[in-house]
């Protein structure tokens, strides 16, 4: 029997629909994988999401290169990726672990965010709404949890306020007890609020100016330096994506205020505890910087303590006598100029890509001992592993070559690109929300790729799928 136009219509909305609740519910459950629930049930709901709705739009992609039309500088960025880890191989130490890692942080990636642009593309006003309320659902959980986190602990009850940006609040459902890998939560939660700030009205943009304050409170509680730098970072953004009257002048002066800020904090920050020092720590930099990773050590108190570290690190020079570096900074120094030494060898050649635990075999496997090209950080006298170099940029470089490099700078530049002109054209207010939160959100990950955040399986997933919805909200036709 053949199929009436209005129940082929009534399938399509069905399965439109399904799908998008199943991939808004795996965005929800992704963060407590491997503690709650295992990390192969959200990326099964996302392939029985992507089923469903090729069950009931198959028909309409058959031109799919016609479908792909948003989506194709993003795709054929990733596919530079995807052939420089390829070629990765021939370098790697361990070749099963980076055909997994190629599978599992870019080839299924890829297809999500191909699902997310194509079922966002569908959703008409309504739709859209539908998506933002589950995005606000599923990520508003992380903010609540690091809060009470904060305010429930031990150290709390002890010190009050006193342990703020030392006690590292974060939900205790997430799968690591490390509030560093947090942070991409509640960063992504603190754009999508920004943008209702901008583009709500009345009662509903005091509630999200609340909601906003609340979540930067959250991110003061996660102790992240970076962090709270990336919610500043993306107060500026609205300034430079949106479009309105004497831009120019504005930006000018806000950039004034930033530079005033800036110098206020520099000053500032002498008087404070070694961790926020910002002015020993930029003074201090280009002397640190031209000592070998290994030789590092000697600026860590910590190393003449409790820390065990390289020999190198245990010799003492005059510059070592009058400078101390916080600990935690420090090794992240010395870990990213172990990166940088490592491409240095050849930048064309990519080290494995997704096992950093590679570059240290590279590295002994490429440099002389007396060159100490290795961190200082040693434990039970072995080199500990570089699990990550703490830099984003340099870790891409490693591992897929200044041509990977490139191409991923390229793949996010687009996205901010595409946000902008979205932002010019659309009178769309719940597109406009989309656009701009994940707009914002795309220049926070950047940001942050200059310090500390880790892209793990989960949040790269979700990751994906959120540039998959804005290109989907920039190119839909709501």
């Amino acid at each position: 029997m053949p199929i009436k136009p209005l129940e082929s219509s009534a399938f399509k909305t069905t399965a439109l629909y399904i799908s998008l609740a199943l991939v808004i519910t795996s965005i929800a459950i992704l963060p407590f994988s491997y503690s709650v629930v295992s990390i192969k049930l959200p990326v099964n709901l996302l392939f029985i999401a992507f089923g469903v709705f090729a069950l009931g739009f198959w028909r309409e992609y058959r031109g799919l290169g016609r479908a792909l039309g948003g989506i194709w500088f993003a795709l054929v960025c990733l596919l530079v990726v995807i052939i420089m880890a390829y070629i990765s191989l021939f370098w790697a130490v361990d070749s099963r672990a980076t055909l997994q890692a190629i599978r599992q942080y870019l080839l299924e990636p890829s297809l999500f965010l191909v699902l997310g642009f194509f079922l966002t593309t569908k959703l008409d006003e309504r739709g859209l709404k539908l998506l933002l309320i589950g995005l606000c659902l599923a990520l508003s959980y992380h903010p609540i949890a690091t809060i009470w986190d904060f305010f429930t602990s031990a150290q709390f009850r002890e010190n009050g306020f006193a342990i703020m940006g030392y006690y590292r609040a974060m939900s205790h459902l997430f799968h690591t007890p490390d509030a560093t890998l947090y942070a991409f939560w509640l960063a992504l939660g603190f754009c999508i609020t920004l943008a209702f700030v901008v583009y709500a009205k009345g009662l509903g943009r005091i509630l999200a100016f609340i909601a906003l304050v609340a979540i930067f409170f959250s991110s003061l509680a996660n102790g992240s330096r970076f962090l709270v730098l990336t919610c500043c970072v993306c107060l500026l953004l609205p300034f430079i994506l949106l479009s309105y009257k004497h831009k120019a002048k504005i930006l000018l002066s806000v950039g004034l205020l930033v530079c005033v800020a800036g110098f206020g904090i520099y000053v500032f920050s002498d008087k404070l505890n070694p961790r926020f020092n910002v002015k020993n720590m930029i003074d201090n930099f280009r002397i640190v910087w031209s000592y070998y990773p290994a030789e590092m050590g000697r600026f860590s108190p910590d190393c003449y303590t409790y820390l065990d570290c390289s020999v190198y690190s245990k010799q003492e020079d005059e510059n070592s006598k009058h400078i101390r570096y916080e600990e935690s900074s420090l090794s992240r120094i010395s870990a990213m100029k172990s990166g940088l030494t490592i491409a240095s060898l050849n930048p064309f050649i990519p080290h494995g890509f997704g096992s950093l635990n590679e570059l240290m075999k590279n590295l002994r496997t490429n440099f002389d001992e007396k060159l100490l090209p290795y961190r200082y950080m040693m434990i039970n006298g072995e080199r500990l592993p570089m699990l990550h170099i703490h830099h984003q940029w340099i870790s891409f470089l490693c591992e897929t070559s200044i041509i990977g490099l490139v191409a991923i700078s390229l793949f996010f530049i687009y996205f901010l690109v595409q946000t902008q002109k979205a932002l010019v054209c659309s009178a769309d207010r719940t597109a406009n929300i989309i656009i701009l939160s994940l707009g914002c959100f795309v220049g926070a990950l950047m940001f942050m790729f200059n310090f500390d955040i880790m892209l793990w399986r989960e949040e790269n997933l979700t990751t994906f799928i959120l540039l998959g919805f804005l290109l989907g909200a920039r190119y839909g036709k709501h």
